[in-house]
């Protein structure tokens, strides 16, 4: 394996790992914010 790839294998591991945190938080604001919004119904049970 040469220079070239292992920089080519690099970034795409950089830019999977990049993807999957982004997805991550964004279904991290998703339960967040969607908790704020609805009330929650623990109260009243």
């Amino acid at each position: 394996m040469n220079l070239h790839d292992l920089l080519v294998n690099s970034l795409y591991l950089f830019v999977s790992l990049a993807d999957l945190l982004v997805n991550s938080a964004h279904i991290l604001v998703i339960i967040i914010y969607g908790n704020q919004l609805r009330p929650p119904t623990w109260k009243y049970s």
